[in-house]
């Protein structure tokens, strides 16, 4: 699919340079993909581990991986000022891992965009 050790080149901010992990399906075979952000202190590969049940035949991973494996430095209840700019560059995390999925030609409405914790606020903050 993707080089799992390319950055994201449209991510900046503090998350900018951070590698795509990639799993399940390669480019030419996925019907769906499934962009999945880690919680704190947890990696890229290890969300692609935690979501591998529920991932099936025909379905790109993608997984977006954390300066430092947190997404912003604050609780998500602090202000929005407290988080920045690492609130700003998590989304665009998820921006630039929903283009690899359509670079595929996974559209919009056949991906999945989830997260586990504080990436779960992230996938949130996203939609």
């Amino acid at each position: 699919m993707t080089d799992p050790n390319r950055p994201m080149d449209a991510v900046s901010g503090p998350h900018a340079g951070r590698p795509l992990r990639t799993a399940g399906a390669p480019a030419l075979a996925a019907e769906a993909a499934l962009v999945c952000c880690h919680g704190r202190g947890a990696t890229a590969q290890g969300v692609i581990n935690l979501m591998e049940p529920v991932t099936r035949h025909g379905v790109a991973v993608l997984a977006p991986h954390a300066e430092r494996s947190r997404w912003y430095p604050k609780p998500s209840t602090a202000p929005r000022a407290d988080n920045e700019p690492w609130l700003t560059s998590s989304v665009d995390c998820v921006a630039a891992a929903l283009e690899k999925a359509r670079a595929i030609d996974v559209p919009p409405e056949r991906t999945v965009i989830a997260g586990f914790s504080q990436g779960a606020c992230v996938a949130a903050e996203f939609v």
